[in-house]
């Protein structure tokens, strides 16, 4: 059988079309757009060879007095009192018993739950709060097997069988950090009062706030020591924080912490900041935002967006520089792709239990579906855009040579995903997934252009196999009658009026600003829209025709960067991260065109997230293969603002 397969490929017809393949690949990767694609790198020398970099080089004398002024602060940074107390807090921590951890509890869970019956049964019409006495309870059969351990708590680590394998080889935390000999007093009596007043004060506040602060507190200090997790924090949390009450405030903290961590860091000499060619028009992105919210008709609310997109946008620049190895960019994607198969289960609930309303459907053409899954996030588009953007990684990581149960993983991420993205019936979201993994498959392999010539031949059966709901709401696409589509365009009237006056400098950043000037150029029953439904139409409201282009200018660069990647690098395993962070992208640039995909702050952080690894991970791909001359791995520009060595 297998004989006859091989001739049967070997064919003539086939034969010939493997040829014809090979030619258009040559062909794009050597003709005028290939050249115009494939060209980062020598735009960057350019770059660097320009004249303001050359006067830049040429400030000897400044630049020594920087590296003085720098020296100088990560000698004070190192010996100042708050560094100190921190490492001492730390270490003191890390180093204590456990016992000590399980008398405190038991402590706050015993007077927890003894306040608590005391107060239910001693006053008159108190209801006891069952809430409250279960935490306390629980707290207090944590603390029992803590009671019964000899090990300190670096011991216990190092021993887990869970926490080790999370710690120290997935997130890549030292042993050497945790194998110290170190003694500090046990303190049972000092823990125990603690816990006794806490556990007293659960009478008034709610034992939960307590773990929240703890592990705060815990997460604060593990991102102060490695600024990494922090991306690896914030990438996992997306998804999650939907489930909370300031979803955007919990990525602002992480991203924070991340950044005054690095910051830190940086000051200390123990990381590094470099910026590429891509870097330039980003930071004048983040610049063009923060005018945005400056200069507004939004006023205050919108100067407070604007730092929020600014913050993010950081965010981009803190994964270049902080991602530093294939091995970090690994960890992010499979954080990503794993949070994004959880949303997903919460989107199969849903699915199975019609927990959602149609309340987005236009209920006279599409009275055959019955619910638009949400997970945890506030509309069914945004949480499709979620999925746009991790599919393609999760196809890459099935893709990839690894062991059995992790393909099995990542097999069943993208059918959750692609499913979940069915019953978001967001049809603009279809379009970029098709376009996205179409990409996708391209770039991965050449045989792909057989498989869509195989798929155009056999397309009038398409009909027996896709649901007749899927292709009307598919086919509906660009039908006028529809609601969602006809809405779409009596707005955009109303929105290019507005740009008639406002176009070269934007109305300011933020729903604030789109509601204080559209209203009044908005067509009858359009004048509640919060934003452009365009991303581009967004960013020229927003930013002006400034802001379009320097969008614009970072994608093209993006492809660039990317593409000139894939015509140097031949090996499929070092090429799938990088083509799925280009066809998730181009994904939701299609979806951009009828829909504003950075409404939610999450996806804005997510976009830049991905934008990020994928830099970083041609960074230092590049670096290995030596691709990159001295000059472009370690400029003069670049060293100047280097510390020192970059190490954990």
């Amino acid at each position: 059988m297998k004989g006859k397969s091989d001739k049967a490929f070997h064919s003539v017809i086939l034969e010939k079309l493997m040829w014809l393949t090979k030619k258009v690949y040559a062909l794009m990767a050597l003709g005028f757009f290939g050249k115009l694609f494939t060209s980062y790198s020598a735009e960057e020398q350019l770059l660097y060879e320009s004249r303001l970099f050359s006067r830049v080089r040429g400030f000897g004398r400044a630049e020594r007095f920087a590296g003085a002024v720098k020296l100088r602060m990560a000698r004070s940074f190192e010996n100042s009192m708050i560094l100190g107390a921190i490492e001492r807090g730390t270490s003191s921590l890390i180093y204590r018993k456990l016992k000590t951890y399980g008398a405190f509890l038991f402590s706050l869970g015993a007077y927890g739950v003894l306040t608590g019956t005391v107060k239910a049964f001693a006053f008159e019409n108190v209801t006891p709060d069952s809430r409250t006495l279960l935490v306390n309870a629980t707290i207090l059969l944590l603390a029992l097997p803590l009671l019964t351990s000899r090990d300190t708590l670096s011991e216990a680590l190092l021993k887990s069988r869970l926490l080790s394998p999370v710690l120290f080889d997935w997130l890549g935390v030292s042993r050497d950090a945790f194998t110290k000999q170190k003694t500090y007093p046990k303190r049972y009596a000092m823990a125990t009062a603690m816990g006794m007043v806490l556990g007293v004060l659960t009478a008034f506040v709610d034992p939960i706030y307590y773990v929240a602060i703890a592990a705060v507190l815990l997460g604060v200090l593990v991102i102060f020591r490695y600024p990494e997790i922090g991306v690896v924090a914030w990438i996992s949390a997306i998804p999650f924080v939907g489930f909370l009450n300031h979803a955007t405030a919990v990525l602002c903290g992480i991203v924070g912490v991340t950044a005054i961590s690095y910051l830190i860091k940086l000051i200390r000499g123990k990381r590094t900041f470099r910026m590429k060619l891509i870097d330039y028009p980003i930071l004048l992105f983040a610049v063009l935002y923060l005018l945005g919210g400056i200069f507004s008709k939004g006023g205050l609310a919108s100067f407070g967006a604007a730092l929020i997109y600014v913050l993010f946008l950081c965010g981009y620049f803190l994964i270049f520089n902080l991602i530093r190895t294939k091995e970090w960019v690994k960890r992010c994607v499979v954080a990503a792709v794993f949070s994004g198969t959880v949303a997903c289960v919460v989107g199969f609930f849903q699915i199975f239990t019609g927990s959602m309303n149609a309340s987005w459907l236009d209920a006279a053409l599409f009275s055959g579906i019955g619910t638009r899954i949400v997970s945890s996030f506030d509309n069914p588009n945004v949480f499709a855009e979620c999925l746009l953007m991790l599919i393609p990684f999760a196809l890459a990581c099935l893709l990839r040579r690894g062991r059995v149960h992790g393909r099995w993983f990542f097999a069943l991420s993208s059918v959750l995903m692609s499913v979940c993205l069915l019953f978001t019936w967001s049809r603009g979201a279809w379009l970029g997934f098709i376009i996205g993994i179409l990409l996708f498959f391209i770039f991965f392999s050449k045989k792909t252009a057989l498989v869509l010539l195989g798929g155009l031949l056999t397309s009038p059966f398409w009909s027996f196999l896709v649901p007749g709901t899927v292709a009307g709401r598919f086919l509906s696409i660009g039908n006028l009658a529809e609601s969602s589509a006809s809405y779409r365009i009596s707005a955009w009237y109303g929105i290019f009026e507005m740009l008639n006056k406002t176009w070269w400098c934007g109305i300011g950043v933020g729903s604030s600003a789109f509601e204080a000037v559209y209203p009044g150029v908005a067509l009858a029953g359009t004048q509640a829209i919060r934003h452009a439904h365009s991303i581009y139409l967004q960013l020229l409201a927003e930013l002006g025709v400034a802001g379009l282009v320097v969008f614009l200018l970072i994608v093209f660069l993006f492809a660039q960067n990317g593409f000139e990647y894939l015509l140097r690098v031949n090996n499929r395993e070092e090429r799938g991260w990088v083509i799925a962070g280009i066809a998730s992208v181009a994904a939701m640039l299609v979806m951009g065109i009828t829909d504003h995909i950075w409404y939610d702050y999450r996806i804005f952080l997510l976009f830049w997230t991905v934008i990020g690894l994928v830099n970083a991970y041609i960074k230092y791909g590049f670096a290995e293969v030596g691709h990159y001359h001295d000059y472009e791995n370690n400029t003069q520009y670049a060293s100047s603002l280097e510390i020192g060595v970059d190490t954990l």
